[in-house]
């Protein structure tokens, strides 16, 4: 009798359509854990600076004088502006000119988040404080826009601080877009 020696080089249909389902299965599970990961920063720095919010106004009511946040480029000093991606600054604001100087003390310094976000405040460029009362210093509202630079359809996290408003001052909405 005769041995019949059966030797394969391939792959079957079978074996070849596994394959591909699972290849299928991990790359859209990449693409999911990316985006997880993009979306768990952008809500990162968004609770970062809607807590130093929250700090400001707490700090105000228990003091019973003004706090301020303001944008600060080297952790010191305030510096005007729109874009407060370089860090911002929590502080007594003695005379409540929204300006580290004379009695004012820092309460709180926030450095500067990543160059992948954009952070942008859209009211007063010198920022605004909240007085012993924990009322805003506006009647208008205002919002900080975060959002992801370079990714289309990323997380953009809208925080808004409310101006004439009884009920809570601050309102977060996360949604998707680009910057």
């Amino acid at each position: 009798m005769a041995t019949i020696n059966k030797k394969h080089g391939g792959f079957t249909l079978i074996e070849l359509l596994i394959i591909v389902a699972v290849m299928g299965i991990l790359s859209a599970t990449f693409v999911t854990m990316g985006s997880l990961i993009r979306d768990f920063r952008v809500n990162y720095i968004s609770q970062r600076l809607y807590s130093s919010i929250l700090l400001a106004r707490s700090e105000a009511i228990k003091r019973g004088e003004n706090v301020s946040l303001c944008r600060s480029a080297n952790g010191s000093q305030c510096n005007p502006g729109d874009n407060w991606s370089d860090g911002w600054l929590v502080f007594y604001d003695d005379n409540g000119n929204r300006i580290v100087d004379g009695a004012d003390q820092l309460i709180r310094v926030y450095n500067q988040i990543s160059s992948d976000f954009l952070l942008n405040w859209n009211g007063p460029a010198e920022g605004f404080y909240f007085n012993g009362r924990g009322q805003v210093d506006f009647t208008n509202n205002y919002m900080f826009k975060l959002c992801l630079l370079g990714i289309n359809d990323s997380a953009i996290r809208e925080i808004t601080v409310y101006g004439s408003y009884f009920g809570d001052r601050l309102k977060s909405v996360l949604g998707r877009g680009n910057c």
